[in-house]
């Protein structure tokens, strides 16, 4: 599983299924798979559309209720 998103913190709402820049700052986006817990940047949901949701450890997504993956970003 993997999308696109803009490397930028408060752009992190945007995603996408391909590469590409970020329609808000014009970065190129980058691109966000699953990871080991030891190598994981951050916990999301494994939705892209809640690409937003971002924690420090794992957990469950506060809009779908789904359990947060071990992400990072390439």
């Amino acid at each position: 599983m993997y999308y696109y998103t803009c490397p930028m913190d408060s752009h992190k709402h945007v995603h996408a299924t391909e590469p590409g820049q970020c329609p808000e700052c014009n970065m190129t986006m980058v691109k966000v798979v699953e990871a080991t817990e030891d190598t994981a940047a951050f916990f999301g949901c494994p939705m892209p559309v809640h690409s937003h949701v971002r924690k420090d450890q794992s957990g469950r997504c506060p809009e779908c209720n789904m359990e947060l993956k071990p992400m990072k970003m390439e």
